[in-house]
């Protein structure tokens, strides 16, 4: 009897201590190393969603809230962006997923997120919210009003989360094309946005939302309805297919401070560019080789524009420009095929038009304003000047025909864009601020590519040192299947 007593004394000290250690036994606030134990064997897990906000740039200060799908609005406190465009929100525990992450910009409409239950049951997720994503939930969501967290609410719990990613890589089929897929730009935790302090390199995907961002600024409109335009066009669109986005995509991403080395390798990471075509021009990689050269000759021969960035990336942006509208011209009214376009894209008479038209009719006019601190309006006025100089240029630069070892008319280019169509007089900013009020151009318009012909070769007649030849053997014939025979007729120049 007294054995067993004393195991019984034993094992009751032992309790005790047991509860004293675990913070059972007093009211102490010390708890103890065995107290973070307790916590880690038996609390679970918060689940935290966090990303990058981006329209390309970086939301800077955009307000970030979580919709559940009762239409509440989750209590995850005031949370805004920062200035990479990154967020953080902890859901309560009572919060089940899928719920919706609503990015509202400082200006500009909503964006949106379906935050679907991870397959693997991770508590640590990423949800990036870009224009990409917004279309690809709105589109599940029955284009329901962002602003209205019921009615999402509503639309979210009729959406099938299981298909939600597959859905997005259908939808990017359509517009981009190639094999990108909706998770690059969705759950990358490796998504990075432009940002105008930092020195990070933005990631690819991102260079793809400047690029969009770009496209639609130019088509006055805004990236969220270009994307919804472009998704609902009956001929898919497949921008990453199309040369002259490529073009402009590269221009991104050397801009953004991407090696011309890695851009391949980029691009093949989020499945942006195919594979090789054994006996088909290969024109995406020719824009790859070309386009970093091109815009460091630009930049080393601007030496007027070295200390102020801005304006350099006018001039560089121009160059760009010129060459991505010369190629689809080439494309477009002149059926130029794959082959074609790499023989044009890797013509050294080409890449010297380009550069020297940049160089004669858009870097003086940006010179006069360098150290001069340009305001925004007059920056803008700039860039719009520089762009109409380079789309005529690339009307007439497309005009001729471009092979690796075609005669070279870069001068005869340069100097018709330059006394033809670029400002004949010095721009001030109160004759960029009338422009613009205006919408007028101070380039001369040179028309369409059938307006030209007779002032190219009455030029050429008068700069005979401009070319080797005559021009008539320079000059290429639109095919007849590009327009109606009216049309077509009046490019029948004998």
């Amino acid at each position: 009897m007294k054995y067993f007593f004393h195991i019984r004394v034993v094992l009751s000290c032992f309790f005790v201590v047991l509860l004293s250690a675990c913070g059972g036994g007093g009211g102490s606030s010390d708890r103890g190393d065995s107290a973070g134990l307790e916590s880690t064997t038996f609390a679970s897990e918060p689940t935290v969603v966090s990303g990058v906000a981006a329209t390309g740039a970086a939301l800077d200060g955009a307000t970030v809230e979580i919709i559940d799908a009762s239409g509440n609005l989750v209590d995850v406190g005031d949370v805004l962006t920062g200035s990479d465009g990154s967020y953080q929100v902890e859901l309560p525990d009572d919060i089940a997923l899928p719920v919706i992450v609503r990015v509202t910009p400082l200006v500009g409409p909503p964006l949106l997120n379906i935050v679907a239950p991870p397959e693997d049951g991770s508590t640590a997720i990423t949800a990036n919210v870009n224009p990409v994503t917004d279309l690809v939930s709105s589109s599940a969501l029955g284009d329901a009003d962002s602003s209205d967290a019921g009615a999402l609410a509503g639309a979210l719990s009729s959406v099938d989360t299981s298909t939600l990613e597959a859905t997005g890589d259908e939808v990017l089929q359509r517009v981009l094309g190639s094999s990108v897929q909706y998770s690059s730009f969705a759950n990358d935790p490796n998504f990075v946005a432009k940002t105008e302090a930092s020195d990070t390199i933005p990631s690819a995907t991102d260079a793809i939302l400047d690029t969009l961002a770009k496209q639609a600024e130019d088509s006055g409109t805004d990236i969220k309805t270009q994307l919804k335009n472009l998704e609902e066009q009956e001929t898919p669109s497949k921008l990453l297919e199309e040369p002259a986005f490529q073009v402009g995509l590269i221009g991104e991403m050397i801009k953004g401070g991407a090696a011309s080395e890695d851009l391949e390798a980029q691009l093949q990471d989020i499945g942006a560019i195919d594979e090789p075509v054994e006996g088909v021009g290969d024109v995406f990689r020719a824009v790859i080789a070309a386009v970093p050269a091109l815009i460091q000759t630009v930049t080393d021969d601007s030496t007027a524009l070295a200390d102020d960035a801005d304006l350099l990336e006018i001039a560089t942006d121009a160059a760009v420009d010129m060459l991505a509208d010369t190629i689809d011209e080439k494309k477009t009214r002149f059926a130029a095929d794959a082959d074609d376009l790499v023989s044009a894209i890797n013509s050294p008479s080409l890449q010297d038009a380009v550069t020297k038209v940049v160089q004669s009719s858009v870097v003086p006019t940006l010179a006069a304003f360098a150290g001069g601190d340009a305001t925004d309006d007059t920056l803008q006025g700039l860039q719009d000047l520089a762009g109409q100089v380079t789309t005529a240029a690339a009307t007439v630069a497309s005009s001729f025909e471009f092979t690796e070892t075609s005669t070279d008319v870069s001068s005869l280019i340069s100097e018709f864009v330059s006394t033809n169509v670029a400002p004949s007089s010095e721009v001030t900013a109160q004759d960029l601020a009338d422009a613009s009020a205006s919408g007028e151009s101070i380039v001369v318009d040179v028309g369409d590519v059938n307006d030209i012909r007779g002032s190219l070769e009455e030029f050429a007649t008068e700069n005979v040192d401009l070319i080797e030849g005559t021009i008539d053997d320079l000059i290429q014939t639109v095919p007849s299947g590009i327009w109606d025979e009216v049309v077509w007729d009046s490019f029948n120049w004998g």
